[in-house]
């Protein structure tokens, strides 16, 4: 499934790729910074608006790629807000990858759209993106990350309140 651009939507997207470059800006090293600072809710809050941000832009120019990652990262965040995964470096890792696989993915659409090879007769642009084949791994080891997060938090919960015997 390739992401559809139609030719008059080029400028949209290309402020949209403005936008989503600000937003991953300095994003992972927030992430690496919530390793050691997950209970920091301004953090979280201030990654969960960047991610939300690229979401919302790539679900209006059509690129549901991105949007479906994005996805993945906020609901991640706001597991880690509601307290039911814990951070560890898995979770880090795999939020780490999801950056990477979008600043990539966002510098390969704003050198395809400088190339402007991709634009069919009908003004429709088809973009095949080489990321896009590596989208559902990113988020498979992110959703196994934050189960086994998960996991972890329910177990070390156990070991914290053994039952009372006698009762």
């Amino acid at each position: 499934m390739g992401s559809r651009v139609y030719i008059e939507d080029i400028d949209i997207v290309n402020t949209f790729i403005d936008e989503w470059m600000e937003c991953l800006d300095g994003l992972e090293k927030e992430i690496l910074k919530l390793e050691i600072n997950s209970e920091d809710t301004e953090l979280i809050n201030n990654i969960f608006r960047r991610v939300h941000s690229i979401k919302g832009g790539s679900s209006f120019v059509g690129l549901p790629r991105i949007t479906r990652l994005s996805h993945e990262v906020e609901f991640t965040l706001d597991a880690i807000r509601k307290k039911i995964v814990c951070v560890n470096t898995e979770l880090v890792d795999s939020l780490l990858l999801s950056v990477d696989f979008l600043n990539g993915y966002i510098t390969q659409l704003f050198d395809r759209l400088k190339e402007q090879e991709f634009i069919n007769e009908n003004g429709v642009t088809n973009l095949e993106l080489e990321n896009e084949q590596n989208e559902e791994p990113v988020i498979t080891s992110l959703k196994q990350a934050r189960d086994n997060c998960e996991k972890q938090k329910i177990e070390s919960a156990n070991h914290e309140d053994p039952p009372q015997e006698g009762m």
